[in-house]
């Protein structure tokens, strides 16, 4: 567990974006190790495939206004926690359970390191397009059937595309209805039938 105080130095409408620069950066620290995780929207890694397939890592944002204003992200990876067989949630994997031990200071390195980089797109003409891009090709979401849970009620459909303002667009339905933007709530990746 890891949480990382940021002082914005960009528009303040990028600030959602801020969970998915983390996002970009573990799945590529992760990469960097050659284990293959994606984003699954808004904030979780997940590996998917492999000997144990799951949630590996989670993030949490929030924001003060100050002053001064401040973000402070969250980020827990399971690194050997849990164990092939143990009392896990449904859904959670670790590293080790994949066979990949890893370092915990070696991977928090490489993910603040990029981290780092990736906190610059926001403060730059076209960078949240770059971050949308990034994200995009790094994403277990987009593409897929999902459910999202909201406070007004349920979309089901097809999530179709990230926006630079960091929602989700799913398309309700058979596919001819326009998409919903999702900015925040409960995503479930459904399964193909």
């Amino acid at each position: 567990l890891v949480s990382v105080l940021v002082r914005p130095h960009w528009p303040s409408g990028n600030h959602p974006l801020v969970t998915s620069a983390l996002a970009v950066a573990a799945v590529d620290a992760l990469a960097g190790i050659g284990v293959r995780s994606a984003v699954k929207w808004p904030n979780d890694l997940v590996i998917e495939g492999g000997p144990a397939p799951g949630k590996v890592a989670g993030i949490l944002a929030e924001h003060t206004s100050g002053p001064p204003e401040a973000i402070v992200v969250g980020l827990g990876f399971n690194l050997a926690w849990p164990t092939p067989g143990g009392d896990a949630p449904v859904g959670a994997t670790s590293l080790w359970a994949c066979g990949h031990i890893v370092g915990r200071w070696d991977l928090l390195a490489a993910v603040l390191v990029g981290f780092d980089v990736r906190l610059e797109d926001l403060a730059v003409s076209g960078g949240p397009q770059l971050l949308r891009e990034a994200h995009l090709a790094r994403s277990a979401t987009v593409g897929r059937r999902v459910r999202a849970d909201l406070p007004n009620g349920i979309v089901e459909g097809t999530a179709v595309d990230i926006t630079t303002d960091g929602s989700l667009l799913i398309r309700p339905g058979g596919g001819s209805n326009d998409p919903v933007a999702v900015t925040a709530g409960d995503l479930i990746h459904l399964k193909s039938v």
